[in-house]
């Protein structure tokens, strides 16, 4: 993954928040797997 800002506090939180958004859309996966159970 490679990102392109300006400065390093500007990267750490791009990365943060694609991980945050990662984070959500795999537990809404799992959710939906579980209800569908």
């Amino acid at each position: 993954m490679f990102i392109q800002t300006v400065g390093i506090s500007r990267a750490t939180m791009r990365i943060g928040l694609a991980n945050i958004v990662y984070n959500m859309r795999r537990f809404l996966l799992l959710e939906r797997i579980n209800a569908a159970t």
